[in-house]
């Protein structure tokens, strides 16, 4: 090879390294420089622990020589995902499985939650909770006056219940139902400080021979605000479990989300199955009654061993009253510490003996 074809070819070579070197140094040249709040973080992006800038800002070339700073390529924000997959291809993989996908990256983007170039927090969270940034978008889940799910305060906050990316199921939950996802947490039975027993979810639905529609469908939040409420036990609605309740039809709002609230009225007794005759007895037992019982007064909301959830016992004062109740074609009878058995047949009205 004569003298002229060797200084070329070392020429050549001194110049690819010497881009290659530029390359290489673009991004400690941009942090120290001029973009230093990219520096410090807890938690580095790769390419920036890298001096990787051009990494994720590729330099215009032309003619084949890296052109300068000013020319980097501007990301445009349709295109930052493409960007994120370019590395992240596994999460793009579980993503093309998955039916249901976080809108903060089909509708905007991976910056939306991330911080692309570093974060104080673990996976380059913009902030340091779960909560704190699932609400910085779903501000009206939980209304400013109520109290929030206990889950909100554990560790993995909102992703104690959903996945953060994508998942088979709707709202992106961690399993296929709420009953499923309650049962995880919801294991221990407790003594609640007003001296009532709260059963373990998984007690509730194995212990009744008889439950409740949701219950039995495994739909919890029907009645339970799962991310926060106003009211006890996070229920969607007001509700009362006291034996006579001041305000009948304004502290069982939440049985009436689903029960017709017109069959405690006497005049549409044909509504309810739950008549002698035309005798609406649930008008009997509550408007219809100096003493105005609660639907928590007859009726477990979870399950029972008797049928229409009638309860076997209820509260009254300091004493613990039993209730029997006996179904039949076409009514039934009721026996309790309040008065004798009592039949009802809802196409003959039967004739009871009174006290």
């Amino acid at each position: 090879m004569k003298g002229g074809a060797i200084n070329a070819t070392l020429f050549v070579l001194f110049v690819s390294l010497l881009s290659f070197h530029s390359y290489g140094d673009i991004g400690q040249n941009c942090t120290l420089k001029c973009h230093t709040e990219q520096l410090g973080h807890k938690f580095t992006h790769g390419p920036i622990e890298a001096n990787g800038c051009a990494v994720c800002h590729p330099l215009l070339t032309k003619q084949n020589k890296f052109a300068k700073h000013p020319q980097l390529k501007k990301i445009k924000t349709k295109d930052f995902n493409s960007y994120c997959f370019a590395c992240h291809d596994e999460m793009k993989m579980k993503l093309s499985k998955e039916n249901h996908l976080h809108k903060a990256i089909t509708k905007k983007n991976c910056v939306s939650c991330h911080n692309p170039h570093g974060a104080s927090n673990k996976s380059l969270l913009k902030f340091e909770s779960s909560v704190k940034l699932c609400t910085s978008c779903h501000d009206k889940v939980m209304p400013a006056d109520s109290k929030g799910h206990q889950v909100q305060k554990m560790k993995e906050g909102c992703l104690s219940c959903h996945a953060p990316h994508s998942s088979k199921n709707h709202a992106l939950m961690k399993e296929p139902t709420s009953a499923e996802l309650c049962l995880k947490c919801h294991t221990k039975s407790k003594v609640l400080k007003d001296g009532r027993h709260l059963l373990a979810s998984n007690k509730i639905t194995s212990s009744f021979k008889f439950l409740h529609t949701p219950v039995r469908e495994g739909k919890c939040h029907s009645c339970h605000s799962v991310h926060g409420s106003e009211n006890k036990f996070l229920v969607e609605s007001k509700f009362s479990k006291h034996t006579y309740p001041k305000d009948l039809l304004g502290s069982s709002q939440l049985c009436f989300q689903c029960h017709k609230i017109d069959r405690f009225y006497k005049r549409l007794s044909i509504k309810t199955n739950f008549r002698n005759g035309s005798q609406n007895l649930h008008y009997l037992h509550t408007l219809g009654s100096n003493k105005k019982r609660g639907c928590f007064t007859c009726h477990n909301i979870h399950g029972t061993q008797q049928d229409k959830l009638v309860r076997e016992s209820f509260a009254y004062k300091q004493l613990t009253l039993p209730l029997k109740f006996i179904p039949s074609a076409t009514g039934g009878n009721c026996t309790t510490a309040c008065h004798k058995t009592f039949t009802y047949n809802r196409k003959v009205r039967f004739k009871n003996e009174q006290k």
